[in-house]
């Protein structure tokens, strides 16, 4: 199997990556301000809500 063909497979996308990142730094023990500069976000609020939703479908 051809990396092209996993990527079709599971969809894998740059925003997504994004969202797997951050959300194992966090769950790996991270400090979600840190996460939050990593990612550019402006507030924590922004991260929280990437590290709910990833959470949530168990990305």
């Amino acid at each position: 199997m051809k990396l092209n063909d996993n990527v079709k497979k599971w969809h894998i996308t740059y925003h997504s990556s994004r969202h797997t990142t951050a959300t194992l730094a966090i769950t790996a023990g991270a400090d979600i301000s840190a996460v939050k500069e990593m990612l550019g976000h402006g507030s924590v609020t922004s991260t929280d809500i990437i590290l709910l939703l990833s959470l949530q479908l168990g990305v």
